[in-house]
């Protein structure tokens, strides 16, 4: 049955004419069903309004029907509940400050149902978020003067990023465009917001596209564009449980496209909150003004203590990032280190290959400063350099500056100033796995570490500067238990002579060990500094010289050096004599220990070191190190002899002499 509401009552929430809706309401009861209509005339001139200053409900089993032109007015700190289903126009029904509840039987509401005006939308949007849960934005453009608030269990859907936007109409403002703070459920779907602001302009506070603060869970935002940020596009300050999916960030954004965690300098949030269980897949940024992806706990330590942890990030694209600084991260980690932990990266693409449009100076692609249980896999990073082809003002690939538990691995490095760098870091238990760089300044890895790993790694094809392959520095920092192993260093480029690995600095250096290696390059291996050849180790070579021998004796002992006899070539790391007894050399009768390479001729010609000292106290230690370094070839001797490297220790003595006892020559050395 059809009851037509008359408006020429003074209040429908009170008893009026008969046929106000609280007369009607309170007629049909809460069982029988039936629809309320508010009509509207066609032959008027003004709408024909309902007003409600007092409350009312109309319960499930009353259907409202509102015609186009009736408007239904609430007072001021006046509710209309309409829990039945409601049918009307995409037009305005709705006026007033009071407010409007729509029960779950009515699936979404409308901001047009407020009156869209195109000058302060927010205020209707708003209202339709109070209203309902779900709120469905049109293909339109909807001109937001002031942040929009969901609610818990709200849902904001428009029709999708390309044909539905949010136009920020507002002044510069330090707030998100939308703010979701201590709400739970909540939803954003298919739109754009355009924060119409000139770069750099919009930067005060947490100004943003969208703000999550204030520990909300389970929000998902789902096919939205973020255009022109001013200081982020998307900040989530605190919170678990949330989802970005088919994010697009573009053009502005003086700090991040994207950042997760605490930065109270830089947004001026409070503190001593979390982010925890955060999903981000299948996200683009590009042309932003510095960072792509930020997550940090702040800094403070523990005066601080909030948590980043389990984020995960799958499907990630970042192009031409750092377009004001100079300075730009692609994807960066910071913070406290115990704070930082369980963050994944899989499937990424950074390209900043348009950089040289702006005014770069170093660009970054991945970038750790702390945390832990880091994985970083399946991915390229590539034209990071300076278009103008400078090779010194450029980026670097990977920048390990702490952090530790932290792996990477399939990735692509190409056109960078350094592929992988971790001078002077603090990062331990690091491992490296299938990275290939090519096109690169100063080679694969520039820098060290404490329990660093790196297998199937390849650097290939070096450009115009002195550089390795793999140039491994303690210089600033610790080169300990470090271990390459199974890695490729293809070096070309014209500075005269290449290394496949340098090995060098004035830090800690211990326990650096080469494995398997394939070197195309002027010479294999170089230890630069004498003090540390003991520290270093690849292949080992051990032979026993004569048990003891009086003074006056002279001898040559052959070593050939297990493993070079299929070709390639070998770079001798280190090697050390040691004697049960020290010898007490001096000027006139001494001892002297020359290893040489065997040459076809016959005897030993070509001295790669010789140990002679006159200083006894430098005797009386037990190990005598020989100090030299070659990189040689055996392959002439292969041919004839197919043993391999063959060297020779020959010692010899001046005057009578001198007498030694039972001693040990231990060599250090590299093939490939």
């Amino acid at each position: 049955m059809i009851f037509r509401v008359s408006y020429d009552n003074v209040d429908q929430g009170i008893a009026g004419n008969g046929n106000s809706v609280k007369d009607l309401v309170d007629s049909i009861g809460t069982t029988k069903q039936a629809t309320l209509l508010f009509t509207h005339s066609r032959t008027c001139i003004t709408r024909e309004t309902y007003i409600f200053l007092t409350a009312e409900i109309i319960p499930d089993n009353i259907n409202v029907q509102v015609e186009k032109g009736a408007i239904l007015s609430i007072g001021t700190g006046v509710t209309l509940t309409i829990n039945g289903p409601f049918e009307s126009p995409l037009s305005q029904v709705f006026s007033g400050a009071g407010s409007v509840v729509l029960g779950d039987l009515i699936p979404s509401a409308y901001p047009e149902w407020w009156g869209i005006d195109g000058t302060a939308d927010d205020v209707q949007i708003n209202a339709a978020l109070d209203a309902a849960d779900s709120v469905i934005l049109q293909g339109t453009r909807y001109y937001i003067a002031l942040p929009l608030y969901p609610n818990d269990n709200n849902l904001l859907i428009g029709k999708g990023r390309d044909v539905t936007y949010l136009d920020w109409s507002g002044a510069v403002t330090d707030n998100g465009k939308i703010e979701i703070l201590d709400k739970d459920n909540v939803t954003l779907k298919g739109f754009t917001i355009d924060c119409q602001t000139a770069d750099g302009v919009d930067t005060i506070g947490n100004s943003s596209g969208i703000l999550v603060d204030d520990g909300p869970t389970n929000i998902e935002i789902d096919n939205v564009h973020v255009f022109d940020a001013g200081k982020a596009g998307i900040i989530i300050t605190t919170g678990s449980e949330i989802s970005l999916s088919r994010i697009k960030v573009s053009s502005g954004c003086t700090s991040n496209a994207i950042f997760i965690g605490q930065w109270p300098e830089v947004y001026g949030l409070a503190v001593n909150k979390d982010c925890t269980d955060i999903t981000l897949d299948d996200i683009l940024i590009e042309n932003v003004l510095l960072d792509g992806i930020g997550i940090w706990n702040c800094s403070g330590g523990d005066a601080y203590a909030s948590v980043c942890e389990r984020i995960n990030t799958s499907n990630l694209i970042v192009k031409t990032w750092g377009r004001a600084a100079g300075l730009g991260y692609a994807y960066w980690l910071s913070g406290v280190i115990t704070y930082v932990t369980d963050v994944n990266l899989n499937n990424f693409a950074f390209d900043n290959s348009t950089w040289a449009s702006y005014a770069p100076g170093d660009g970054r692609g991945l970038h750790i400063e702390d945390g832990q249980r880091i994985n970083h896999s399946n991915g390229t990073i590539v034209n990071l350099r300076k278009g103008d082809g400078s090779l010194t003002s450029g980026g670097y690939g990977i920048t390990i500056a702490g952090g530790s538990n932290i792996n990477y691995s399939n990735i692509i490095i190409e056109d960078t100033t350094i592929g992988v760098n971790s001078a002077a870091t603090t990062a331990t238990d690091v491992n490296l796995d299938n990275i290939f760089v090519s096109g690169s300044a100063y080679g694969s890895f520039y820098g060290g570490g404490t329990r660093f790993k790196l297998t199937n790694c390849t650097a290939y094809q070096l450009l115009g500067l002195t550089g390795s392959g793999f140039q491994l520095i303690s210089t600033g920092g610790t080169l300990v238990d470090f271990i390459l192993d199974d890695c490729t260093a293809i070096v070309t480029h014209a500075t005269d002579p290449t290394y496949g690995i340098s090995i060098l600095g004035t830090g800690t250096m211990e326990n650096v060990t080469l494995g398997k290696l394939d070197i195309t390059a002027d010479h294999g291996v170089s230890v630069a500094a004498y003090t540390h050849r003991p520290n270093v180790h690849g292949n080992k070579q051990t032979v026993k010289l004569q048990t003891a021998t009086a003074a006056g004796t002279d001898y040559e002992v052959p070593i050939i050096l297990s493993g070079t006899g299929k070709g390639g070539r070998v770079s001798i790391i280190s090697a050390n004599l040691s004697f049960a007894a020290a010898i007490a050399q001096d000027v006139t009768d001494n001892n002297t220990y020359t290893l040489t390479k065997y040459n076809a001729a016959g005897g030993g010609a070509a001295a790669l070191g010789t140990a002679f000292n006159t200083n006894t106290a430098d005797f009386t230690t037990a190990l005598v190190p020989v100090p030299f370094y070659i990189d040689t070839t055996a392959e002439a001797l292969k041919a004839n002899l197919g043993l391999g490297e063959i060297l020779t220790l020959i010692k010899t003595h001046a005057n009578a002499g001198k007498a030694e006892t039972e001693g040990v020559l231990t060599i250090e050395y590299v093939s490939y």
